[in-house]
């Protein structure tokens, strides 16, 4: 009896040390795509619409949020969160990159649609002087 309580504790005990390596390698890649997506984005030179929803929806506002709240992500990564609710966190911002992307896509359409009969569309910025 005492062998199977043994076995038990070893296997809970390495399972335990799997899922501590997997938040790890999560939080060391969440990371690494964040400070690449965030430098992506200030390196990104467009004048396109759909150039500046991907830079601006899809790169710097997401990952920015995602530094910003990295330290108390790494907190509750390794006391609470399973690596199974991490995993739901993703698929949700896979979600809304697919979106942020189709509406892109369906503005590049038009755009591109639009060069070729001559119609040239550029951003403008607003400097208000105070």
């Amino acid at each position: 009896m005492a062998y199977n309580e043994t076995i038990t504790i070893i296997n809970y005990a390495k399972d335990l040390d799997i899922e501590y390596n997997i938040k790890l390698f999560l939080l060391l890649l969440t990371f690494i795509y964040s400070v690449g997506a965030w430098w992506l984005a200030y390196k990104w030179e467009t004048d396109r619409y759909y150039g500046i929803i991907i830079k601006n929806y899809l790169l710097k506002i997401p990952f920015g949020v995602i530094l910003f709240f990295y330290p108390l992500l790494s907190i509750m990564l390794f006391r609470t969160l399973s690596w199974e609710v991490f995993y739901g966190f993703m698929i949700a911002f896979y979600t809304y990159a697919i979106i942020v992307l189709f509406i892109s896509a369906k503005l590049g359409i038009f755009e591109f649609a639009a060069d070729m009969f001559g119609i040239r569309s550029k951003t403008k910025k607003i400097d208000i002087n105070t």
